[in-house]
């Protein structure tokens, strides 16, 4: 059973994210905050988190982090709002308590983060670049 905590979208920054977090198995969560936190910390971003193509993502010990943006005609970098990402990160977190989530942002420039099972191994010399 997956259980929706289901936001509307509108200009309210506050209704900007839909969360869907896998329950499925409560016993078995096993994404550490700390874990995700240095994964996050692997994106290159000063005021925008900047995409590449359609997805980016990033892992670290227990946690892996996937974003991705609508398919887009032009080959232009996308930037995302920091702000956004970085909420919706954390709320992620804090939401799903150590569950596979997938965030929606419905802002102007739309994206959705996986945050699910990482790499494995030590998360070790993460340098900051968010």
């Amino acid at each position: 059973m997956f259980i929706l905590a289901s936001l509307v979208a509108s200009q309210d920054p506050a209704n900007l994210y839909k969360f869907t977090c896998d329950n499925q198995t409560p016993m078995k969560a096993s994404i550490i905050g700390s874990d995700c936190r240095d994964a996050f910390l692997k994106f290159k971003a000063v005021d925008a988190l900047v995409i590449e193509g359609e997805k980016i993502e990033q892992g670290c010990g227990t946690c892996k982090i996937t974003v991705t943006t609508p398919k887009q005609s032009c080959d232009n970098p996308r930037k995302l709002s920091l702000m956004h990402a970085v909420t919706a990160f954390w709320s992620a977190v804090n939401t799903c308590h150590g569950n596979t989530t997938t965030v929606e942002v419905a802002d102007d420039s739309p994206f959705t983060m996986v945050i699910s099972e990482g790499p494995g191994g030590v998360c070790s010399n993460v340098e900051q670049h968010v």
